[in-house]
């Protein structure tokens, strides 16, 4: 492969652009005479700019040009543009006569250079003019005009002038634009016509972008390995928040960088392993705040003055219940707490909450103010990896099939771990999953040492906690059926009456999950007759496109009747459309059936009723016509 080649695949490798734009433009800047520009669009922070700097002015340098790279943003006279093209010249190119070039020059000097010249009289005064021709030969020069939306001349005048480069010298000229935020220009679109002969429109790949950032601005390894790391996540945050500039995670992530080798720093490796979840909610708590006051939106006011994660998580588990009491579904104003919830489920999507740490005060105050006060947030960290190790302490016995991780329980820590490990089984404050998984770590444990708990009393304990536990299970929360079931492998190391325990307690389970489950459909399909009621079309369709059937589950015969006979006829002809699209595309069981004949047979007694309106009985009828085929009934 030749190195032009090689050339060519990393560069694709590393952007999201073909070979065929790359091919493009590699034989655009090698003609040695163009009379026409081509212009790199796309959104602002998309990496147009970067695409230049790191790589097209690369494959410029490998066909023996110079780049030359101008950034029209607030030029103000057209031979503002002629000077920034000299000193570009001036700082690269090795051919400035030789008494000039051994002067150690920098922009500045050029400027001072160019009003000194203007002093006597050698340029006009009233504005610089360089003849950059004349001072240079330009035959081997790509120009970059970047930033042209953002200059404080009008289009027209920066293409005419960019157009004496192309038309006097032929010189191969790349302009970087957004196009979006001059489509109103019509000068620009004029123009454009005469000076651009190809648009090509970059849209790299978000990943890509991203690990180029990376690899490009962070040269801290630990650090960039870190970003490296959490990169989905990074792009998942930034893409819950609906921006498009790169920009601004680039800024983000060096405000983190500063949190990172604080924590680096100052907390060894085992502490920072036991935050390691609260670090990662750092950097997204960290990404979305700093989206959100960017948007300057009002989740960026609802944060303000917030001190701690309690006061945030607080003021929504009230706003929840307060939700949850309300039967008023009108759209009321958005208050401080909804739009703390608002940024949680955005942001934080439906977690636990109440275990998860969310808000961070030192951050906030960091991003809000641009001040980070390391002492403060010194605090804040060394207060979460207390309490993380008081919840090891309390917590931290690991329930396994073959109790393989005793080491993860600190020694000095075993008998009170243990203690209290027995205490939360009892009260029924572990989750129901963890039960048989404790009576196996038990069963196991008391082989090597002594328990508080005998073999005949341990059974009988799990079961009595697993009962426990229901009583204080959300029935939202029951399990899914990958929890409850175990593989058989676990039965061959037990013993007969051991299996027989285990499989109580196995039963058990599927006993209390059951009942939990069988609530949550019945709260679920209690709530179908007043969104019927109501006519909250979003809500029923969530409810009937869900393959578990529970939308019927509570619903009487009145229920029914009610929903068909005293709902609108919008909600009625609703009602045909959703079991249209379920009978496509679900199959149903034995007690859904069962549920719709009884619905078929209501149905007919209503088409047979005088008194059901003509209107509401076609659409009935439809409905009719939806079960017989889906039942079979004729």
């Amino acid at each position: 492969m030749s190195n032009q080649n090689k050339d060519e695949t990393m560069l694709s490798n590393k952007i999201c652009v073909n070979n065929d734009i790359i091919e493009t433009l590699r034989n655009y800047i090698i003609k040695d005479s163009n009379d026409f520009a081509i212009v790199l669009t796309g959104p602002w922070g998309c990496g147009k700019t970067f695409f230049w700097n790191n790589y097209l002015s690369e494959i410029v340098k490998q066909e023996s040009k110079t780049p030359v790279y101008v950034s029209l943003y607030g030029v103000k006279e057209v031979n503002e543009i002629d000077v920034k093209i000299f000193f570009e010249i001036f700082s690269s190119l090795p051919s400035v006569k030789k008494s000039v070039r051994e002067l150690k020059f920098n922009k500045e000097h050029g400027k001072m250079l160019l009003n000194t010249a203007s002093s006597f009289g050698l340029l006009k005064r009233d504005k610089y003019r360089v003849n950059v021709s004349e001072l240079y030969s330009l035959g081997k020069v790509v120009l970059c005009f970047d930033d042209l939306e953002r200059s404080s001349l009008t289009t027209k005048e920066i293409l005419g002038h960019i157009n004496n480069y192309l038309e006097r010298d032929n010189i191969p000229t790349i302009i970087i634009a957004n196009e979006e935020q001059i489509e109103k220009d019509d000068d620009y679109f004029d123009l454009k016509e005469k000076s651009i002969g190809r648009t090509i429109r970059i849209k790299n790949d978000p990943n890509l972008i991203l690990y180029n950032l990376i690899e490009s601005s962070f040269k801290n390894n630990r650090y960039a390995e870190f970003l490296l790391t959490h990169q989905s996540l990074i792009l998942e945050t930034f893409k819950k928040s609906e921006m498009e500039n790169f920009r601004i995670i680039k800024q983000t992530l060096h405000d983190f960088e500063l949190i990172y080798n604080e924590l680096d720093s100052n907390y060894n490796k085992e502490n920072l392993t036991i935050i390691e979840n609260e670090i990662e909610n750092m950097l997204c708590f960290t990404l979305s705040c700093s989206f959100e006051i960017r948007k300057n939106s009002s989740i960026s006011s609802a944060l303000h003055n917030i001190k701690s994660n309690q006061e945030f998580m607080s003021l929504i588990i009230q706003y929840s219940m307060e939700k949850a009491m309300k039967k008023d579904t009108q759209q009321e104003e958005p208050t401080r707490a909804s739009l703390l919830d608002d940024f949680r489920r955005k942001y934080f999507g439906y977690t636990n909450f109440k275990k998860v740490r969310i808000f961070f005060e030192s951050i906030h105050l960091f991003i809000t103010t641009g001040i980070f006060h390391k002492n403060d947030f010194k605090k804040e960290i060394t207060k979460i990896i207390q309490d993380k190790q008081q919840e090891i302490s309390d917590h931290n016995l690991i329930f396994d099939y073959t109790f393989t991780n005793p080491e993860q329980i600190c020694e000095e820590f075993f008998d009170e771990a243990l203690k209290n490990t027995i205490i939360k089984l009892s009260n029924g404050e572990m989750y129901l999953s963890e039960y048989p998984k404790a009576y196996l770590t038990f069963r196991n444990m008391s082989k090597i040492i002594e328990l508080p708990l005998d073999s005949d009393s341990l059974k009988q304990f799990i079961l009595n906690g697993m009962i426990e536990s229901s009583t204080q299970t959300e029935p939202n929360n029951y399990l899914k059926d990958t929890d409850l079931h175990f593989p058989s492998s676990i039965y061959k190391d037990l013993s007969s009456k051991e299996s027989n325990d285990f499989k109580e307690i196995e039963d058990k389970l599927k006993e209390l999950n059951d009942e939990l489950k069988s609530q949550f459909y019945k709260n679920k399909s209690k709530m179908v007759c007043e969104w019927f009621e109501k006519e909250e079309k979003n809500e029923l369709w969530n409810i009937f496109n869900d393959p578990i059937d529970y939308w019927y589950y509570s619903l009487s015969t009145e229920d029914i009747r009610s929903i068909l006979c005293d709902s609108s006829i919008n909600m009625v002809n609703y009602l045909y459309e959703l079991l249209e699209y379920r009978q496509k595309n679900f199959d149903l069981n034995e007690n859904e059936l069962a549920f719709l004949k009884e619905m078929y047979n209501i149905i007919n007694n209503l088409l047979q009723d005088n008194t059901t309106s003509k209107l509401r009985k076609i659409i009935l009828y439809k409905i009719k016509l939806t079960l017989e085929n889906k039942l079979n009934l004729k």
